[in-house]
């Protein structure tokens, strides 16, 4: 995976999505990393039960440092164990209504990193939400999860999980790489 070149300085992908006004209202923050792993010409993603794919990762938790959730994520995830991580791709920011306090915007910053994971795969350790999303780990190519990610989100928009924008957007520039 090369970085992408602007003006002879290497820059990554960077976006937001959803509100962008945010002057004046109370925001929740909460940051996210997110493995992209390529074995094989394939990115190693999380299938759902809804036939949608995102890339393994979650949310922070205090005290963690972007290193240690990687590693504990893509585990639990995916059964793969993180062995290397090199770079940091990307990062796309979230802002929506928070669910839990409709006055406020909820923002997520998800930072994706170049892994690669080891060869063989542990049993998961999903949590409930996940289990119940069917998690799957699957290696499929970039262009094959998008088409079908667009897919989903186009014809049950309402319904989709809400990761799948985020993970439309961040193909859409992965593609660019690989």
């Amino acid at each position: 995976m090369q970085k992408q070149k602007k003006g002879g300085e290497s820059t990554y992908f960077k976006h937001r999505l959803g509100i962008q006004e945010l002057e004046g209202r109370t925001v929740n923050n909460r940051e996210a990393v997110r493995a992209v792993i390529l074995m094989e010409n394939k990115l190693l993603m999380v299938k759902t039960n809804r036939g949608d794919y995102k890339f393994p990762g979650g949310g922070k938790k205090a005290g963690e440092d972007y290193k240690k959730v990687l590693i504990r994520e893509v585990k639990e995830e995916t059964g793969f164990r993180v062995t290397k991580i090199m770079e940091q791709v990307g990062g796309i920011t979230e802002c929506y209504k928070d669910m839990y306090e409709p006055e406020s915007v909820f923002c997520m910053t998800s930072v994706y990193y170049l892994c690669e994971v080891s060869g063989e795969r542990e049993k998961q350790q999903l949590d409930d939400y996940e289990a119940e999303l069917g998690f799957q780990p699957v290696f499929i190519g970039a262009k094959e999860a998008l088409k079908l990610n667009e897919e989903i989100f186009a014809r049950e928009m309402e319904h989709s999980n809400i990761f799948l924008s985020r993970e439309i957007c961040a193909l859409k520039e992965i593609i660019k790489f690989i």
